[in-house]
């Protein structure tokens, strides 16, 4: 009965506030962690190292973050997409199991850099709020170019047992209304849903003319850049360029929606250019 009541007020809060909580899907997140195991060269030799040997640790943490499912983007401190939350998580996470889990948390918000200030809000401004689904609808839409072997990897990599890097992250991440056991296995169970590719092909069907320009070439830009960004971030950590951004991406998902009404204010009836582009000083960390 918790269950049932915790994921009605989910879906309740996704329904009533559908921009509350845009991400990269598990899927997408799990591909980010899988090509960083695959690319351990490009790391700082102790650091490979550890991922290397807490590999299952790091892939936990690449999708731990939306455990917290109707997050919202309200500024406060202990909000689990704050660069504050992760690096608080760091400096407790005394165990090397709890360290590559913590680098996958961090990997995890890097990630979101692209999503939440450049893919979301140009899918905000440039759909009509009328076709929108949030939150589910764009992690489907993302999820749709990847490879299943990243959905069976992230069930996997959640029916782990991974109560060790739970406690770590409820130690910094306080419950709110819904207690974390109860979102975890919320997470899980979409996670597990075998007949998600015909969801996803049904929804695709339902808002193509609301896709705004996607285009398996589009997703995989941003999906490199945001592997780009994480690769940056383990590199140079309190130096890294992506800390300069806020992962939850409050201020351009604000500006899209006041954009977005402005320009049918103005008139516009079908608005097609992304105004939201990558920064050069991201565009200059892909390697030659």
């Amino acid at each position: 009965m918790l269950f049932i009541k915790s994921l009605f007020l989910l879906i309740l809060n996704i329904l009533l506030f559908p921009d509350a909580g845009y991400s990269w899907g598990p899927g997408v997140h799990i591909l980010h962690g899988t090509h960083v195991l695959n690319g351990l060269n490009l790391l700082a030799p102790w650091l490979a190292k550890l991922l290397a040997e807490y590999s299952w640790d790091y892939l936990y943490g690449c999708i731990s973050a939306d455990i917290f499912i109707g997050k919202g983007q309200k500024r406060r401190d202990d909000h689990c997409h704050n660069w504050s939350v992760g690096q608080n998580m760091l400096s407790k996470a005394k165990k090397s199991s709890h360290q590559a889990f913590t680098f996958g948390y961090l990997s995890h918000l890097a990630a979101d850099i692209i999503a939440h200030n450049f893919y979301v809000p140009n899918q905000l401004y440039l759909t009509p709020s009328t076709r929108r689904l949030g939150h589910l609808y764009w992690e489907v839409r993302s999820d749709e170019y990847i490879a299943e072997k990243y959905w069976v990897l992230a069930r996997e990599v959640l029916e782990r047992y991974n109560n060790d890097n739970d406690h770590l992250l409820q130690a910094i991440i306080p419950d709110k209304l819904i207690p974390f056991r109860t979102k975890k296995e919320i997470y899980l169970r979409v996670v597990r849903l075998h007949e998600l590719g015909r969801w996803q092909r049904s929804v695709t069907h339902i808002y193509q003319n609301a896709s705004g320009g996607l285009s398996p070439q589009y997703i995989k830009y941003l999906l490199d850049l945001s592997i780009v960004l994480i690769i940056n971030l383990l590199n140079n950590q309190e130096m890294a360029l992506c800390l300069k951004y806020d992962p939850v991406g409050r201020d351009n998902l604000a500006a899209a929606k006041r954009l977005r009404r402005l320009a049918r204010k103005n008139g516009s009836k079908r608005l097609t250019e992304n105004i939201f582009t990558i920064p050069p000083e991201i565009h200059e960390l892909i390697p030659d």
